[in-house]
């Protein structure tokens, strides 16, 4: 009688097992012929372009997996936005490498639920000429057509190996050099913890910050 239970438990394991791999293997199986990186690349340029009024170049294509647990993994490398008129720098930010992470159950919801987003060897240039900021974006005049269906949430953000510059209206320059940055929230957006391990113009700068939004 325990022999029959245990080869039981030991097949159900099996069918499991079996089933996991089964669901594994057809989602990424439709996922490589159903899903287009050239037309989601040319989307993702569209918006950014006409959200920001900026040049948005993408070196390479766009690599789309899954992870183990159902979740849709894009990559994209060699990233840059250019700058704004006038800039000491053409180019605003430079990302060797990004990756995001999906909640796949939630996109089924109309919820755009980021488990992740990390950005490796990121570079960004902040500079002030004749009273303006290169990162003032009027997206307000650019936020037709949105859709107010869809919602967006961010669970964790993390930079490996950035850089980032700011450069005032009498060419003061200061810069933070990223070692590690992690920011997180909860599922509700109502708890927000960061560390950060890096210098601050060649100078140790760490902090761990935890905030509520209620």
């Amino acid at each position: 009688m325990l022999t029959n239970i245990s080869n039981n438990k030991k097949y159900l394991v099996m069918a499991a097992i079996a089933l996991v791999i089964t669901i594994y293997g057809s989602v990424l199986l439709i996922s490589k012929y159903f899903i287009n990186t050239q037309t989601i690349k040319q989307l993702l340029i569209q918006q950014v372009e006409s959200k920001l009024q900026r040049k948005l170049s993408l070196a390479d294509d766009i690599s789309f997996s899954i992870s183990w647990d159902l979740a849709p993994n894009i990559q994209l490398k060699n990233i840059t936005l250019s700058n704004m008129p006038e800039s000491r720098q053409a180019q605003m930010l430079r990302v060797e490498l990004l990756k995001i992470k999906f909640n796949l159950l939630e996109l089924l919801f109309k919820q755009i639920h980021i488990n992740s987003i990390t950005l490796f060897k990121p570079i960004l240039y902040l500079e002030t000429i004749k009273g303006v900021n290169n990162w003032d974006f009027n997206l307000s005049a650019n936020s037709e057509g949105d859709n107010p269906a869809i919602n967006l949430h961010i669970r964790d953000i993390s930079i490996i190996d950035g850089v980032v510059s700011y450069t005032d209206h009498i060419n003061q320059i200061q810069t933070v050099a990223i070692k590690e940055l992690d920011l997180s929230a909860n599922a509700s957006n109502s708890m927000f913890n960061g560390t950060l391990h890096g210098t601050l113009n060649n100078k140790p700068l760490q902090f761990s910050a935890n905030a509520s939004s209620q």
